[in-house]
């Protein structure tokens, strides 16, 4: 069961074949809507997978966490 404050992974598939994922959080006060946030999601710079996309909460959990945009 994932916390109300953690972070879901969502794969995104586009007509022209591209995937993106997106790392968003869980909880948040608004929807997260994919590749076009109103969060303004930035492409994470880790090695893991160089197509993840990371989105940014209303209460900035991601800046307090120890090992922030970490998958749950």
């Amino acid at each position: 069961m994932a916390s109300a404050y953690g972070w879901t992974l969502r794969r995104y598939h586009h007509v022209s074949g591209d995937v993106q994922d997106h790392l968003v959080p869980e909880g948040d006060l608004r929807e997260h809507d994919g590749p076009g946030c109103w969060c303004d999601p930035v492409l994470d710079p880790g090695d893991v997978n160089p197509h993840l996309w990371a989105h940014n909460s209303i209460d900035r959990r991601e800046v307090y966490e120890v090992n922030p945009r970490m998958r749950s």
